[in-house]
């Protein structure tokens, strides 16, 4: 029929480009065909019939790929007849003969499309971009199964990494396929786009970005950037989300499913063979070899098994978060932390090793604490060093609290009473006594010195008691009144109680009722 209109169209007079656009064929097929003349073209012809090409060999695999689906691509043909070991396919050829079938049987492709606006290629080793994804396919049984993908992508070569869940990921997998990731790469870049996925990130407050505890203290011990993309904004992670259709569609689509290992394994041969391998529609170049440059520009990422001994606490990777009390939860008990952990950390790494809870700095893998499991329910397990201050000493407390009161020497004195009468307690009798000084005036702090000086009251709870007495008495008194405070130590105690229960004189309803009617 091309030849007839070709032959047509020339009769009439028109140029070869214009017979060519009018047929939409090129100019090649309008010119070979023009040379041929009716007989020479009928045996042509009827040598085509009988000639077989190379890829019918492959014509009823290929059809039954295309009549079961229909928006099959010809590059995801091509990678499935080598990934079946027939490699010799040149594509321009398979996508003629692909189209002819389709032609010829009646099998027009589905076609999505989606459309992103182009973002400029970041820096070399400045950049990766992931993402999640999600399909249904069938399994060797004929069953529908949905498998979930995370996928890694380098934003300047395009070189990709995927590993693939048959059920919901955890936020401890997606830090795993991390590590995996950056061993792929052999580095790590120094900024990372995420989707806002559930597992990493908690909320965002106007571009404060809270993340989830595990995902938190992964980023700070490998010390990567992370840029959150917004809600409704593809453009931003336009490189991971061509990667994730490509790999849904190319790779995972139409694939029978026969178990995790194999469809994973099946998966990194898919990058090593297409994914990486083949040239990129956009860079034109092949990943493969762009990467082969980016790696020297990629930073070092270690692994978090290769971390030194005294921070092997946090290679668990399990987080509690630290309560106001100084104490994390782990199962249904509480476990202290020094006292000062709150202050400056907000997440603790823990590590159950010989029935025994090993507690870490996550930054840092200082060892924190340490406690025996408790089998028990809703118990407080509480180390009593977590209690005290550890970061001064007791002569350096003594000396501090010592300057509360205005005969230094004096209050020494009292304070080392107290160590030698609490030896165990020294620094919680100290500290309450220090703690006293803001909220009380200096002249009521030296009387109660005095005073237990005296009496010879060697406690820091009877010497509060004594403060607090003095300063009602204090208050109790009217200016005029006021004793020097050198007199309150030798005030009796009946008339200290006396002064504490002055009641003021109440007066009978009836009295009071009597004047209203004797008014009127």
């Amino acid at each position: 029929m091309i030849y007839s209109k070709i032959k047509e169209l020339e009769a009439l007079g028109f140029s070869q480009r214009n017979i060519a656009k009018q047929l939409d064929i090129s100019r090649n097929t309008v010119a070979k065909y023009s040379r041929k003349d009716v007989e020479t073209f009928t045996t042509w012809l009827s040598s085509t019939k009988h000639r077989k090409q190379k890829l019918d060999e492959h014509k009823e695999r290929v059809l039954d790929w295309l009549r079961t689906y229909p928006d099959l691509t010809t590059a995801q043909i091509q990678d499935w007849l080598e990934e079946r070991g027939f490699e010799n396919v040149v594509e321009s050829t398979l996508r003629r003969y692909v189209k002819n079938l389709r032609e010829e049987y009646q099998l027009p492709k589905q076609v999505y499309q989606r459309q992103y606006e182009a973002v400029p290629d970041p820096p070399m080793g400045e950049q990766a971009q992931i993402d999640f994804g999600q399909i249904w396919v069938t399994t060797e049984e004929k069953q529908r199964i949905k498998l979930y993908v995370v996928a890694f992508v380098l934003s300047h070569s395009r070189y990709k990494y995927m590993e693939w869940w048959d059920h919901p990921y955890r936020t401890e997998e997606v830090i795993q396929a991390h590590e995996h990731a950056f061993q792929y790469f052999s580095g790590k870049p120094k900024t990372i786009v995420y989707d806002q996925d559930r597992t990493l990130f908690i909320n965002e407050n106007y571009g404060d970005i809270i993340f989830t505890p595990q995902f938190e203290t992964y980023r700070q011990t490998q010390r990567f950037k992370v840029h959150a993309c917004r809600g409704a904004d593809p453009e931003s992670k336009g490189r991971i989300e061509n990667v994730i259709g490509f790999i849904k569609n190319n790779f995972a689509k139409n694939r029978t499913y026969s178990d995790l290992e194999s469809w994973n394994h099946q998966a990194l041969a898919w990058l090593k063979r297409t994914g990486n391998g083949k040239t990129h529609n956009s860079t034109k170049q092949i990943p493969e070899q762009v990467f082969k440059v980016e790696q020297s520009y990629l930073l070092p990422a270690f692994s978090l098994s290769q971390k030194n001994n005294h921070s092997e606490g946090v290679t668990n990777l399990e987080v509690r978060r630290i309560n106001k009390d100084n104490t994390i939860k782990y199962l249904t008990n509480r476990y202290s932390v020094p006292r000062s952990t709150y202050n400056r950390l907000s997440y603790v790494s823990i590590k159950v090793e010989n029935e025994q809870l090993l507690i870490f700095d996550p930054t840092t893998g200082e060892h924190l604490a340490t406690h025996s499991l408790c089998l028990e329910t809703g118990r407080l397990i509480k180390n009593r060093s977590h209690e005290r201050d550890q970061t001064h000493s007791i002569k350096s407390l003594v000396e501090r609290v010592s300057k509360r009161f205005t005969n230094k020497d004096e209050a020494g004195i009292y304070l080392e009473i107290i160590h030698q009468r609490y030896p165990r307690y020294t620094r919680d009798q100290l500290e309450l006594i220090d703690s006293l000084g803001p909220l009380y005036s200096q002249s009521l702090l030296d009387s109660t010195l005095t005073q237990c000086l005296q009496k010879r009251i060697f406690s820091a709870t009877e010497f509060r008691e004594i403060l607090i007495r003095l300063k009602k008495q204090e208050e109790l008194v009217s200016p005029s009144e006021k004793l020097p405070m050198n007199d309150l130590p030798i005030m009796s105690r009946r008339t200290q109680e006396k002064l504490l229960h002055i009641e003021p004189e109440v007066r009978s309803l009836a009295d009071y009722t009597e004047l209203l009617e004797g008014e009127k």
